[in-house]
């Protein structure tokens, strides 16, 4: 797996609370922080967990792939 190193102001555009359709039709939200110059991401209010960043815009966290896109609200 290959890392790459992104600057505070890259990953400040991602942090945020998120929600996440699970199986089963629950929203489940996700907070992204950024702590010590890393992403972190908790789900439902749990302790952060560092993401690795693969890309601008793909981490790793949670033993699973995130990636970012935007939507009509994105800058």
């Amino acid at each position: 797996m290959n890392t790459v190193k992104l600057s505070p102001e890259i990953l400040s555009k991602y942090v945020g609370t998120y929600e996440v359709l699970r199986p089963g039709r629950e929203l489940v939200p996700l907070t992204v922080t950024l702590e010590d110059g890393g992403l972190k991401l908790s789900i439902a209010g749990g302790p952060g967990q560092p993401m690795t960043p693969l890309s601008e815009t793909s981490f790793t966290g949670f033993g699973g792939r995130v990636e970012f896109g935007k939507n009509d609200n994105a800058k």
